[in-house]
């Protein structure tokens, strides 16, 4: 069986994470159309290429931006397990036993994004439970969340300033760790 480690796995679902990143930007753009869409699509990225098979079945406009968000969320809560379960090995603790307060802020809000996926991963909710119920902010990425006021509310990545503050979030936490 091979086995990759923590750290590789969180290089992989960065990689998979900004590639759905670029996809979804295509279909929202109108640069991917389901027009275009007969039995398959390729994107080829900078490292991989994501080949998506489509069913013979009519995609529409609409239905083919549905995929792309789900997919995106799905993508986001893998990055986040990832990078949760790299982390909590690397340090040997959980995201509120971080002693450093911004990388423990920024743990605590990847941690939360990974939890949004337990009961509905491809329309995630906040579930903001026990002392994980609090604001976390992270000043150095300029990132904020708010968890009393999301608790319960499907997930929008405004919720923690956009998707590109999650890659960020996850590099600052992983920053010296191999």
């Amino acid at each position: 069986m091979n086995t990759i480690s923590p750290t590789e796995s969180v290089r992989q679902a960065l990689e998979v994470f900004v590639i759905t990143l670029k996809v979804c930007d295509a279909i929202n753009s109108g640069r991917w159309t389901a027009d275009a869409l007969k039995e398959h699509v390729t994107y080829k990225g900078e490292k991989e290429s994501l080949w998506v098979p489509i069913h013979h079945h009519e995609v529409t406009q609409e239905g083919l931006k549905s995929w792309g968000d789900a997919v995106l969320y799905y993508s986001s809560i893998m990055l986040a397990i990832a990078a949760d379960e790299a982390l909590n090995r690397h340090f040997g603790n959980q995201p509120l036993e971080e002693p450093d307060l911004q990388r423990r802020a920024a743990r605590c809000i990847v941690y939360m994004i990974r939890c949004t996926g337990a009961h509905q991963p491809i329309r995630p909710i906040w579930v903001c439970k026990g002392p994980y119920n609090q604001v976390f902010e992270v000043p150095y990425l300029n990132v904020r969340l708010d968890c009393p006021s999301v608790d319960g509310q499907p997930v929008k990545a405004s919720d923690f300033g956009g998707w590109s503050k999650l890659k960020m979030l996850v590099e600052f936490c992983m920053q010296g760790v191999s």
